[in-house]
């Protein structure tokens, strides 16, 4: 779900949110047109917690026919690590969410035992063309 340099840095976040007393995290999206966004992250009964964790940011740049990455890690606080948490998921799950009709979910992430779940809806427009013919003479009367 993760690429190799995130995953250590998940499990400080995991690890992070079990020190604050969080069980559960829900993180919703919705999107459509060609953008998409992060509605809420919600902490169970809880408060958004005030803790700061370490991730790592994965720039990818095409430089001379190959795809290169920088990693860059940063102190950033958790509801955006969960943030970025869900982005990433989003991107690996290959599931187009937010162009044309889009789609929306949640990440769902229980912390005894740890369990993680990506839930997405898509949306579609169905469309039903009828087409009928008419036999009537329609010629000008005099």
């Amino acid at each position: 779900m993760l690429k190799d340099a995130q995953k250590p840095y998940a499990r400080l976040l995991i690890q992070k949110l079990k020190e604050c007393g969080i069980k559960e995290v829900v993180v919703t999206f919705d999107g459509s047109g060609d953008s998409g966004q992060i509605e809420e992250v919600s902490y169970g009964s809880m408060d958004k917690p005030d803790a700061f964790v370490e991730w790592v940011e994965i720039d990818s740049t095409w430089i001379d026919g190959s795809w290169v990455e920088k990693n860059e890690v940063k102190k950033i606080d958790i509801h955006s690590a969960l943030e970025n948490f869900c982005y990433e998921a989003l991107e690996d799950a290959g599931i187009d969410w937010y162009n044309n009709d889009g789609g929306y979910g949640e990440l769902r992430i229980n912390l005894d035992p740890i369990e993680i779940n990506l839930e997405v809806s898509t949306r579609y427009t169905e469309t039903f063309t009828s087409s009928l013919g008419f036999d009537e003479n329609l010629e000008e009367v005099e």
